[in-house]
């Protein structure tokens, strides 16, 4: 566990190696995660910390006995860097995680990173502080993060839609960019791969915020009064939608994973047979060896495989409790006035841009997949006139 219990934590007073869970520090550990996945970005949580006079991880811990106090030039500060590296810890989910780092060399003691497939992840040590769904969204917004490249407005705020746009067509994210005319900044999205590559990649499906932020609004706005006075009709509604689209897959995922059961089995039976005939001198060693080694290798796959396939089984099975979830949250934003990021991050899991087709009016497609639902509201493609 380290000399130190990870910010949010603090050791046992009976049992240094349990971790308990610091009220005040959780607090501000779940403000952080909670802030970020409603879109706000590392350096201003950080500075709006720094603002409000919140002691900073290091400096509390300095507090501690035996801990060593800063050096005068050592500031109580919040980093943007230390807040990404708490919002990647999986201590906050009730992880232990070892392994990340070893030595290159023993000659020269060098550290060198371990690739995060290679870790030593125990699962279920002691009380997350983060729940699962608050987790998801912050470690997808750092994937997003990796990949999306620039996505800041004319004031270097974050762009309402950054890492939430994705072209319809080719699947890149749409990057934000802004045109100044006069005293009136318009800002616009356009597909990051036709930015890089030019339109033999693909087109620009060009939109402007501010179009995009009505329809998003409105469509919202829509459905949170529709689940306010119509809460079962829509769960129904909702249910049949999702109940029809998985129904296939659903049975594909089944005949999967009798299909892995059945080799696991067979595997079994196998491994079984191998040592009987090896305890009977009826095979050599170095034959036993080579065929176990390869029967050994392919159960770890299967057993990964399954695993996953079950995990995505289940997740079928949980429809109404996702339907529930999703009206309990929209029907809050029944009289929204004004999109806001946290608002859009809280609701949307992203939204697909199509080509705007201008024979004789500008119509664009635009499909918003809600979170827990998807793209479920409308039977129909949705099309706006911007």
């Amino acid at each position: 566990m380290g000399s130190q219990a990870p910010y949010g934590y603090r050791k046992s007073p009976e049992d240094k190696h349990i971790l308990e869970i610091d009220p005040y520090a959780a607090g501000i550990m779940r403000r952080i995660f909670s802030e970020f996945a409603a879109g706000d970005s590392a350096r201003k949580i950080g500075d709006r910390l720094n603002a409000e006079g919140v002691d900073s991880p290091r400096f509390c811990f300095s507090q501690f006995p035996g801990g060593q106090h800063p050096k005068p030039t050592d500031n109580n500060h919040w980093g943007s860097a230390s807040i990404m590296q708490m919002l990647r810890n999986q201590v906050y989910i009730g992880n232990m995680v070892q392994g990340k780092r070893r030595i290159a060399s023993f000659k020269t003691k060098k550290c060198v990173q371990v690739e995060p497939d290679r870790w030593i992840v125990v699962e279920g040590t002691h009380e997350p502080l983060i729940d699962m769904d608050t987790w998801n969204r912050v470690q997808h917004r750092l994937e997003n993060k990796m990949h999306r490249g620039r996505q800041m407005s004319a004031d270097e705020e974050v762009a309402l839609f950054a890492g939430i746009l994705k072209c319809a067509d080719c699947g890149s994210h749409l990057s934000h960019t802004a045109k100044v005319t006069n005293d009136n900044t318009i800002g616009y999205y356009r597909c990051s791969r036709y930015l890089n590559n030019g339109k033999t990649a693909c087109t620009t499906h060009s939109i402007k915020e501010s179009a995009l932020s009505a329809f998003v609004l409105n469509d919202i706005r829509c459905h949170a009064r529709f689940a306010a006075a119509e809460h079962e009709l829509l769960a129904r509604e909702l249910s049949e939608a999702m109940n029809k689209n998985s129904i296939a897959e659903k049975r594909q995922l089944e005949v999967s994973i009798r299909e892995l059961q059945i080799r696991l089995d067979t595997i079994d039976k196998n491994i079984k047979s191998l040592y009987e005939d090896k305890c009977a001198g009826k095979l050599p060693e170095a034959v036993f060896n080579s065929l176990m080694s390869g029967y050994i290798q392919e159960q770890t796959e299967l057993n990964e495989k399954r695993t996953a396939l079950t995990e995505k089984f289940v997740r079928y099975q949980d429809t109404d409790d996702r339907i529930e979830k999703w009206i309990d949250l929209v029907q809050q934003y029944k009289n929204i006035t004004h999109l806001t990021r946290a608002v859009v991050y809280l609701l949307i899991d992203h939204i697909e841009i199509g080509q705007a087709s201008t024979d004789s009016e500008r119509v664009q497609e635009i499909k918003i997949f809600y979170r827990f639902i998807g793209n479920l509201l409308s039977p129909e493609e949705q099309m706006t006139q911007l």
